[in-house]
């Protein structure tokens, strides 16, 4: 059971405070905290703490990949840019002062080479380590693990769907349908309508992303039909409608593949049916 102390209180709070303004780096640290000083405190883990330190450590890792694919992006540009301004300046060195030019210019290869090494190894040391997304994983299955003790159905369903959401991040499609379906499957014992429904909608995009259009279908049906109430229904109803016209198309291209496929073989066969009447 969660019965946190002040100090962990004022932790969870201070995390809390940090994912509401986006400081993803100074809540994990706030939650990574208060999990360590909870532990100490009781002398065992608190799953629902370490479900707020797996969502911060999650928010961190796409944060950091949303920097890393902008870097990419920005670094192709300019370094092209840069590489020209640098040959034109180069080219006007070596005119003008050819022997302090080269004698110079082998020095600054040495030293750019010298720093471009020293980055490459810090990066490598850095890269060492397991990502945010990895610490989130061991951290939520140390999670499952505590509710399963105490048998509480939904935060186990809430750690599959966490999971999910890691495993659909970092593009392990199949691994992603695997947690949402089992959220899913626990969701629908439990009769939590409304969860059972947000869970869905995961799912169906997991099958939708791995190519599995009838599976996607079927997820956005079951969600429609116990979202009466819910605000997202319209929604999802467009959703519905623009996969069932995406497997419409799909079935139709490969009525069209079968029926060229057909013609191959028909011609094949009078083909060969001439070279043997020629014979």
């Amino acid at each position: 059971m969660y019965t946190p102390s002040d100090s962990v209180r004022k932790l969870v709070e201070e995390g809390a405070e940090c994912m509401a303004k986006k400081q993803w780096e100074n809540a994990v640290d706030a939650y990574s905290e208060a999990c360590q000083v909870y532990n100490l405190e009781n002398g065992d883990d608190s799953g629902e703490l370490l479900v707020m330190y797996a969502k911060a450590l999650i928010e961190n890792g796409i944060k950091n990949n949303d920097v890393i694919a902008g870097e990419t992006g920005e670094e192709g540009g300019e370094g092209d840019e840069e590489e020209g301004e640098e040959e034109e300046e180069e080219e006007g060195k070596f005119q003008f002062f050819n022997g302090v030019a080269e004698k110079d210019g082998e020095v600054e290869e040495v030293e750019e080479e010298e720093v471009k090494e020293e980055e490459v190894k810090e990066e490598a040391e850095i890269d060492d380590g397991p990502n945010d997304f990895e610490i989130a994983m061991e951290i939520l299955e140390v999670a499952k693990e505590q509710f399963i003790k105490h048998d509480n159905k939904i935060q186990i369903a809430n750690v599959y769907v966490l999971q999910g959401d890691i495993y659909l991040e970092t593009d392990q499609g199949i691994e992603s349908m695997k947690s949402y379906q089992e959220a899913v499957n626990i969701l629908r014992d439990e009769k939590d309508a409304i969860k059972l429904a947000e869970t869905l909608v995961m799912l169906s995009i997991s099958q939708e992303l791995n190519g599995e259009l009838e599976n996607a279908i079927k997820s956005m049906k079951e969600c429609i039909s116990l979202g009466k109430e819910w605000k997202r229904k319209g929604e999802m109803e467009v959703r519905l409608d623009e996969l069932s016209n995406r497997l419409t198309i799909e079935e139709k291209e490969k009525e069209k593949m079968k029926e060229m496929a057909k013609r191959v073989v028909e011609s094949n066969d009078l083909t060969s049916l001439v070279k043997r009447r020629k014979k």
